[in-house]
């Protein structure tokens, strides 16, 4: 079994979580080719965005269904981590109640990505060496956090500037649900809740960013003084990435508007047998699944919406077809605002009341929102005096019919993003999700 417990803060037995996935980062085309196996086969999955570099590929981690509990609700604890540090190098060491035995568990995470063969079990030589190889390769990067109850002790923590923090009171609570790892056969709906959804907020529950080189002596001054200011340098960088960002991402509602009126709503969804089943959509592009139904040639298929997809591949027993939509980068109004203007505590209280009326006025309508916890970035504590703000999650499900309606309620705030969204045409409903962001306080 991979089941692992944490300690809680007061020393006692914490929640349950998986460890032990096989994590690598692929293109989303591959990972859409061998999601529909990996289903088939009775893998278990998690996947986790790229949202630094290359935004085509994305992070998955996947584990057999038999090492997994009976519970619905299995969390992967490496990606409860990465959910949480967006940015940076972070190096979690935690010991860990493994079956009836102890044992440290290990994960590294890179720019929101889980380090491949990390995320592993052993005993503390193990552990610690595994630390200091992986440390010494990513030194060159930037500066590297760690986090966990343990991690005072590490070789590589040497400068010993960083507060041991058990995960349990480190790790935002709002990350965690976006850790739940999907299982073949179980489907995930939509539910209404008041707090705890999903939001990948940044809250370092660590005494700093560290350097692996612990300076001493006078002969080191200069060097030291080099090495600061190369970390607020770097600290800097961040800082204005994250607002990039953050500008990029508000106005939802105009993103989701472009998806539905130039690429969803001119889509046939029945071609001479072919059916559209599914979609997955993100703000830029939608994969939506088609059924051959009647076992009709593929080139109908292909003549019906060749015209609409940007792209079109049918499977080698014509049995479904992909179609692929993409939407052009205007260029986002909300890039332009050199100050972007966000929700203050009455502001999410009327977002709230917002989605609350629509989920109890549309029927087959719900959502969910969560409270917003504190952004972060890597290297913070080098910056005095800056804005960061706060990031909560908000989602709806919305039958197809009253889309436009979700759209003018999207409409009303700016500070809000779209993130993606879950076509289910059989059920004529889509899922949709995003973030909102709130006014922080000075740092």
């Amino acid at each position: 079994m991979s089941l692992i417990r944490l300690t809680d803060t007061d020393g006692n037995p914490g929640p349950e979580f998986v460890v032990g996935l096989h994590w690598d980062t692929l293109s989303k085309g591959d990972w859409k080719r061998q999601k529909k196996t990996a289903k088939e086969s009775g893998t278990a999955f998690v996947e986790i965005p790229v949202t630094a570099g290359d935004s085509n590929t994305i992070n998955i981690g996947t584990i057999n269904r038999s090492d997994l509990g009976s519970s619905k609700y299995n969390l992967s604890l490496a990606a409860w981590l990465a959910r949480s540090f967006k940015t940076g190098t972070i190096i979690a060491v935690e010991r860990v109640t493994h079956g009836q035995e102890q044992a440290y568990w290990m994960c590294a995470v890179n720019q929101g990505q889980v380090i491949t063969n990390t995320d592993i079990l052993g005993d503390w030589d193990e552990v610690d060496t595994l630390v200091t190889e992986i440390a010494e390769m990513l030194a060159t990067q930037g500066d590297i956090g760690f986090i966990g109850a343990d991690t005072e002790a590490l070789t590589a923590n040497s400068s010993g500037d960083a507060t041991a923090t058990p995960l349990i009171a480190g790790l935002p609570k709002s990350a965690k649900k976006k850790a739940a790892i999907q299982i073949p056969g179980q489907m995930n709906r939509m539910v209404v809740i008041g707090g705890g959804a999903t939001v990948a907020a940044l809250v370092i529950g660590i005494g700093g960013w560290l350097a692996i080189d612990a300076l001493t002596g006078t002969d080191n001054a200069e060097r030291l003084r080099q090495q600061r200011l190369a970390q607020m340098q770097r600290a800097e960088q961040a800082y204005r990435d994250l607002q990039t960002d953050l500008v990029a991402r508000l106005n939802g509602a105009k993103h989701l508007e472009a998806l539905y009126q130039e690429k969803l709503a001119p889509l046939q969804t029945k071609i001479d047998g072919w059916s559209l089943i599914e979609g997955e959509c993100s703000m830029r592009k939608c994969d939506l699944t088609y059924e051959n139904e009647n076992l009709t040639d593929p080139q109908m298929l292909l003549d019906g919406i060749g015209e609409v997809c940007n792209e079109v591949t049918v499977s080698p027993e014509g049995v479904s077809g992909t179609c692929v939509l993409k939407v052009e980068d205007s260029g986002s109004k909300a890039a332009t605002t050199a100050t972007p203007t966000l929700l203050n505590g009455e502001g999410v209280k009327q977002l709230r009341s917002a989605l609350m009326k629509y989920a109890r006025y549309v029927d087959g309508a719900g959502y969910t929102i969560s409270e917003p916890a504190p952004v972060s970035f890597s290297g913070q504590r080098y910056l005095k005096d800056v804005q960061v703000y706060e990031e909560g999650a908000w989602g709806l499900s919305v039958p197809i019919k009253y889309l436009p309606m979700a759209i003018q309620l999207m409409q009303e705030f700016e500070a809000i993003s779209f993130d993606e969204a879950t076509l289910n045409w059989q059920n004529k409903t889509m899922d949709i999700s995003g973030s909102y962001y709130k006014e922080g306080d000075s740092r």
